[in-house]
C-alpha cells in the first residue's frame, strides 16, 4: 500500500541575523491510510512545524513532501489550497473559530469555499454538529460555548468536506480531562471508520490512542513505533 503522506529528507530552516536556525532535520516518514499517528515531543521540538509541513501549511527548506503520490513541493499555492480543502481537515489547540459566526456557520464555511450548495452545506453542518453532540447549539456563537464545545465545533468543521486525513495540533491542550477524552475518543472512532489521523501532542497519555508513534526532539525523529 502506498503511503498517503511521505516525507523524504525534509529540513526546515529560518534565517535569523544571517545565521541558519534549523527547526527540522533529516525527516523521513511514511503515513499509511488508516494510521493513527501520534507525534510526541517537548515544546520547541519541531513537532508542530512537522505537522504544518505534512498539512501543506508550511514548506520545507529542503526535501520532498509527497501526498497521494503527488509531489506537493512542486504545487503552486492555489493547488495546495485546493488539495488541503479536499483531502485534509485541521483541528488546533486554539479552536480558530470565527467569533462572529454561529456554530452552524463555522462548520458550513469550508463547504462554502468549495461552492457546495447552501441547502446541502446547511444539512451536512447540522448532521456533523449532531454527530459531536451539539444539535442544540447550532446557532450559538463561540463565546457562548465552553472550550470543549468549541473544540467539538472545530472537529465538525474539520470533517465538513469529508477529508481523508485529519491533522490535530494539541487538540486537548486547552480542555479539561472530560472534554479531552471526548475529543480523543471521537478521533479514535472516525479513525476506525477509515480516516487517517495525525496528532501532535506533548501529553504522553495520548499515545494510548495511537497505532504508530514518533518522538521528535531537537528537530529530529529520535524514535518511532
Amino acid at each position: 500500500m502506498k503511503p498517503v503522506i511521505e516525507l523524504k529528507d525534509v529540513w526546515k530552516k529560518y534565517k535569523v541575523e544571517k545565521e541558519d536556525v534549523v527547526i527540522l532535520r533529516e525527516i523521513n516518514l511514511e503515513v499509511k491510510k488508516g494510521d493513527f499517528l501520534v507525534i510526541i515531543g517537548p515544546s520547541g521540538s519541531g513537532k508542530s512545524t512537522l505537522m504544518h509541513i505534512m498539512g501543506l501549511l508550511d514548506e520545507p527548506s529542503l526535501g520532498k513532501v509527497i501526498i497521494d503520490g503527488l509531489d506537493a513541493t512542486k504545487m503552486n499555492e492555489n493547488k495546495k489550497a485546493e488539495f488541503r480543502g479536499k483531502k485534509m481537515g485541521f483541528v488546533f489547540q486554539q479552536f480558530n473559530l470565527i467569533p462572529t459566526m454561529s456554530a452552524l456557520e463555522n462548520v458550513k464555511l469550508p463547504m462554502d469555499i468549495i461552492n457546495i450548495s447552501e441547502k446541502e452545506a446547511k444539512e451536512r453542518a447540522r448532521e456533523l454538529l449532531s454527530l459531536v453532540g451539539l444539535e442544540n447549539r447550532l446557532n450559538y456563537k463561540p463565546n457562548k460555548l465552553s472550550g470543549g464545545q468549541q473544540q467539538r465545533v472545530a472537529i465538525a468543521r474539520a470533517l465538513a468536506n469529508e477529508p481523508d486525513i485529519i491533522l490535530a495540533d494539541e487538540p486537548t491542550g486547552n480542555l479539561d480531562s472530560s472534554s479531552g477524552k471526548f475529543v480523543m475518543d471521537f478521533l479514535k472512532k472516525i479513525n476506525k471508520q477509515g480516516k487517517t489521523i495525525i496528532l501532535v501532542t506533548h501529553e504522553l497519555s495520548l499515545v494510548n490512542y495511537a497505532s504508530c508513534i514518533i518522538h521528535v526532539k531537537d528537530g529530529k525523529i529520535i524514535k518511532g513505533g
